[in-house]
């Protein structure tokens, strides 16, 4: 197992390696991080291979401002799909490490007309991820738990990183529970050196129909710049702040592949595969009409 694992991590980071070579500068804005609401399952030695997706529709109209005679837009971070390859391994039965890259088709960062402002460049890699989740609290059976987490997102070019500091509530009863992700987001240098601070959550209250199904209402956010933070720019502090607000029904598929064994010591278990299809409304101007989530978690 820990070759499997320590072959498996050098393959990753080859593949992360090769995308962000290709990668280009993501673009500026409020911190809206993945659609995923992290919780405080760890099992030490397992290895999880996650995609979480999404693809939004009904676009909010870009804003703009005129500065010394030149039109200029809002840095609303809207991406029209959005996907986050991970690979996490549970270190010990408390706490989990996650590297993963982020591939983007999102808006342009400085358009020259409204035209553009309107469109969305490529698919392309955007960032690199670095995340740890430790369980403080853990949970014994039913009850509540707390855990703690962080992301480092290292996006290529001149554009900020983000540092997102957060904590894991989460409460089981039988087959009902409810978590969430409250946390803190600093940027980090960056070329306009607007080094703000965003508040951001993720929260999610579940029903486990049976071993196989659940259901879910998630509802995902982000406050822009709080307070006075950071050194806005003369078009942020004309335009305002960005703030994005969604919520949705989510349903998650859990089987298990079936392998034949390959010994008589193998079992033949060749772990889980959880599939996630959600629909997320935007509550507000600043945030796409909908939201189509997807996510594929490979559990071994």
């Amino acid at each position: 197992m820990r070759n499997a694992v320590g072959l498996g991590f050098s393959a990753s980071m080859l593949g992360l390696s090769m995308l962000w070579g290709a990668a280009l500068p993501a673009a500026a804005g409020p911190a809206v991080n993945q659609f995923e609401v992290k919780d405080l399952e760890i099992e030490q030695g397992e290895v999880e291979i996650e995609d979480q997706a999404d693809f939004s529709f009904g676009q909010p109209r870009r804003k703009s401002t005129e500065v010394d005679g030149e039109t200029v837009f809002d840095d609303n971070e809207i991406a029209r799909q959005r996907h986050s390859l991970e690979l996490s391994f549970g270190l010990t039965s408390r706490f989990k490490s996650t590297v993963g890259v982020e591939l983007e088709e999102e808006r342009f960062d400085e358009p020259d007309d409204f035209a553009q402002a309107r469109a969305f460049g490529d698919l392309k890699a955007t960032e690199i991820q670095f995340e740890g989740v430790a369980v403080l609290i853990p949970i014994e059976n039913n009850g509540v738990g707390i855990g703690a987490y962080y992301e480092f997102q290292v996006p290529r070019g001149d554009e900020a990183k983000t540092l997102f500091l957060g904590s894991i509530v989460q409460a089981v009863d039988g087959p009902w529970s409810a978590t969430g992700n409250f946390a803190f987001v600093k940027f980090i240098g960056g070329e306009a050196r607007d080094e703000k601070w965003d508040f951001a959550y993720f929260t999610q209250v579940k029903y486990e129909m049976s071993d196989r199904l659940a259901l879910a209402l998630e509802a995902f956010g982000t406050i822009d710049r709080l307070g006075h933070s950071g050194r806005p720019s003369e078009v942020s502090a004309l335009i305002g702040d960005q703030d994005q607000h969604r919520v949705g029904p989510v349903v998650y598929y859990t089987f298990k592949p079936e392998r034949r064994p390959t010994s008589k010591a193998d079992d033949g278990d060749g772990g889980s595969v959880t599939v996630g299809v959600g629909y997320l409304l935007g509550l507000n101007e600043n945030t796409p009409d909908s939201t189509l989530k997807l996510a594929v978690e490979v559990e071994f």
